[in-house]
């Protein structure tokens, strides 16, 4: 038995994937690529292929019996081997040289010892997986004969590339809730890995709110997978603590592991976080809690008609000062709340007057908003600020 080498440091076809990392496509040998179970032309303008015995003198054939080997899913970064068979049936010696691979690798010289009639050549195939997660691998390595019915045969590698850490969700989600409130999201962090998987650590990526979480982690029975692909996994379950600030979640939890292919994993947190205090209507910003009020021409005044949305368990117990403005000539008025089943809205008018003097208010350093503050009874939220952004052009 003859045994050759060929060292491929093979790549995924990028783009190839069908339906993500969950199933693999069903390639066969396609897309008129070479199928070493047929026929195949001679190859043209090849020096590396040997040559061919005179017709009429014993000729070999060449047979693959498996010429396609589907690995099935592996991890990114790691290296797989195959050992090919290429039998001899016919009675001519059979002789075997390197030909080439789909991705720019090193091949090892197969020799030049023939393969004599009713022997076998083996023929290793090494790679190494790197790729994105979910894509599907498919490479080729050829190898050159002097059977005149297959003087190109073709080697197929061809499987997926799977994640090694999946989290189920992909994300902690605490949704839309109110900036008083406090919440607890899970997630599952699971190993596709066979070895063993170790957490070892946390972070938060932005320490500024990292006191109003509180992270847990604990291991999980098999019995509680909710992936049939992972190996081991954690359940992490993050709680979240009342006083954020409003809008968005900036952060993610950033988790140290052992695995050498997989060191970190990061998972983002998604939520909202609204006040029990809120404003709707024109000119309106929720996430920068800005009201748009415009340019006004000079001695322009001008009149928004707003409404405050009070919600939360407090709603109905809530009651307000008059609404106060740091800018001369600005007003706030509440008018009578009406009630939904959620919310108590209350009609609030701001009023810029005519003849101001030309100002800007923009939010910079040089050119602030003006505040309107809302003072009420709420044990959490007392003070409640809307900032106002206009401009007074000069004359």
């Amino acid at each position: 038995m003859r045994r050759f080498l060929l060292l491929a440091c093979l790549s995924a076809l990028l783009g190839a994937a069908v339906g993500g990392a969950s199933a693999l496509p069903t390639f066969g040998i396609l897309r008129g690529v070479s199928d070493p179970t047929r026929p195949q032309p001679a190859p043209v303008n090849d020096a590396r292929a040997p040559a061919l015995i005179p017709e009429g003198k014993p000729q070999p054939k060449a047979v693959v019996d498996e010429p396609l080997y589907d690995f099935g899913a592996a991890d990114t970064n790691t290296k797989g081997v195959h050992v090919f068979n290429i039998r001899n049936t016919g009675e001519g010696p059979l002789v075997l040289t390197q030909g080439d691979t789909t991705c720019k690798c090193t091949i090892s010289k197969l020799g030049t010892e023939p393969v004599p009639p009713g022997g076998t050549a083996e023929v290793t195939l090494e790679w190494t997986v790197r790729t994105a997660f979910g894509e599907s691998f498919r490479q080729e390595a050829v190898v050159f004969t002097n059977d005149r019915q297959s003087p190109r045969l073709v080697l197929v590698v061809q499987g997926r590339i799977s994640e090694t850490i999946v989290a189920v969700p992909n994300h902690l989600d605490f949704g839309r809730m109110l900036r008083t409130e406090e919440k607890t999201a899970v997630v599952h962090v699971y190993s596709q890995f066979a070895g063993p998987f170790e957490i070892k650590q946390f972070s938060l990526t932005n320490p500024s709110i990292a006191a109003y979480f509180e992270v847990k982690l604990r291991p999980l029975a098999r019995e509680e997978f909710r992936l049939d692909t992972a190996h081991s996994g954690y359940e992490l379950l993050a709680h979240l603590k009342p006083g954020l600030p409003l809008g968005q979640i900036e952060q993610r939890i950033l988790l140290t592991t052992n695995l050498e292919q997989a060191p970190e994993f990061e998972l983002p947190v998604l939520g909202y976080l609204d006040s029990d205090f809120n404003i709707l209507g024109k000119g309106w910003n929720r996430l920068t809690q800005v009201v748009d009020l415009g340019s006004l021409a000079p001695g322009e005044g001008a009149t928004r008609q707003l409404s405050l949305k009070v919600a939360g368990p407090l709603r109905d117990t809530i009651k307000f000062q008059t609404p106060q403005v740091d800018l001369a000539g600005v007003t706030g008025q509440l008018g009578e709340p009406s009630r939904t089943e959620h919310a108590v809205l209350y009609p609030l008018t701001i009023t810029i007057a005519n003849q101001l003097p030309p100002q800007t208010h923009l939010g910079t350093a040089t050119a602030p908003y003006g505040i309107l503050v809302l003072e009420s009874n709420h044990p959490e939220i007392p003070r409640y600020e809307i900032k106002l952004k206009f401009v007074v052009r000069e004359r």
